[in-house]
């Protein structure tokens, strides 16, 4: 091999590892629309009612016997006691609904799992909050729920 190879070899290899290294610069600002769109279709139509009672039916918490603020999360018939029907009877957050037929981006059902919800603490109070996948699955039934307008149509 002549000197003059040897040089090019040398002078390639930073050159190459520049190109590896800096091929990808820059980050994405707002990446949970990414996750989002990943998890969204997912999850079949009983996967967030057993999201809810996994994540929210604990004792003491939306199970069917000891139910906070009178919500139950577990037992049958969950839709007819979500659609259209207000939040907390304790004031904090009986200006929104639970899920809400006319505006189901709003409702506080999937709002109270977010990062800031409208009013109250963010659930699960006890355990790890919901992943993004979960997120966006309860989101979805929450969608469909309000399209199908309750307890004859939901879930």
């Amino acid at each position: 091999m002549s000197s003059t190879d040897r040089l090019v070899r040398r002078a390639s290899i930073p050159i190459a590892l520049a190109a590896l290294l800096g091929g990808c610069v820059g980050s994405i600002d707002d990446a949970e629309p990414f996750f989002a769109a990943a998890a969204s279709g997912t999850c079949t139509a009983d996967d967030a009612p057993s999201i809810l009672a996994s994540s929210c039916g604990g004792e003491g918490c939306h199970g069917p016997s000891e139910s906070a603020v009178g919500l139950d999360l577990v037992s049958s018939g969950l839709a007819g006691r979500l659609v259209g029907v207000s939040g907390s009877a304790d004031g904090e957050c009986n200006d929104h609904v639970l899920i809400d037929p006319d505006d189901p981006a709003a409702s506080l059902l999937s709002a109270k799992t977010s990062t800031a919800p409208p009013c109250g603490s963010r659930m699960p109070l006890a355990g790890a909050f919901l992943s993004r996948a979960e997120q966006a699955c309860l989101e979805d039934w929450v969608r469909m729920q309000a399209m199908a307008g309750g307890p004859d149509g939901g879930t």
